[in-house]
């Protein structure tokens, strides 16, 4: 059961890194035809299309966020029936085999564009990971996973990375991070916490500032 358990999260994080790379290949397609443009004096026909792009990008935030407050009355029973089925201790290693996986996944596609914005998301990447495998709880690590994905796509939505777009997108996640706390102390079942915001909050500015490192020119 353990090992079935560990293949899922392999495959969750398969999926993941290959909407990343098509994501990724689809936003360079674009860029790169919009810059031949503008070299030839045409118009860009391929604005528009960003902004179909990015407004996509936006639904699917949208929808991530109503999942993530939708599943906030059950997680607490999800967890412990995974927990119950597969063991507390399997459902920690399984977590991290994804965090490795996203870890090595993001890093590969970093060293695709240069080895400066490798290290820069390697580092800090490293250095988040090793400060969540001390964390005692398993489920508590899936702070870092929703949120920095949360994070991650709201880079992919912004038209333009710059220290202005990147602030507010933090102040976003931050945002729908303390919202999650303030409905968790509305629940009978759940307890809001500031160290749950922090958590919220960390994970999602990990995942802006490995997106902006990504995908800013």
């Amino acid at each position: 059961m353990p090992q079935l358990f560990t293949i899922y999260f392999n495959m969750l994080g398969g999926t993941i890194f290959k909407w990343v790379k098509l994501a990724h290949s689809l936003q360079k397609r674009l860029d790169q035809k919009s810059a031949q443009i503008r070299k030839a004096g045409q118009n860009d026909p391929f604005k528009k299309e960003g902004r179909q792009y990015s407004k996509k990008i936006w639904y699917l935030i949208t929808v991530y966020i109503l999942v993530i407050y939708a599943s906030l009355p059950i997680m607490p029973d999800l967890v412990n029936l995974v927990e119950n089925f597969s063991g507390r201790q399997y459902f920690g290693y399984s977590i991290n085999t994804l965090l490795i996986f996203i870890v090595g996944a993001l890093v590969f596609q970093a060293s695709r564009i240069g080895f400066k914005r490798t290290l820069q998301v390697l580092i800090p990447m490293v250095v988040l990971f090793v400060g969540v495998l001390d964390l005692e709880v398993p489920a508590e690590r899936i702070h870092f996973l929703e949120y920095g994905l949360l994070g991650f796509l709201v880079t992919k939505a912004i038209r333009k990375l710059n220290w202005k777009s990147i602030s507010l997108a933090l102040l976003f996640v931050l945002g729908i991070g303390a919202i999650d706390e303030v409905i968790q102390w509305l629940l009978p079942n759940r307890v809001g916490d500031l160290r749950d915001v922090i958590m919220n909050s960390v994970g999602g500015g990990m995942g802006i500032w490995v997106g902006s490192v990504l995908y800013r020119d």
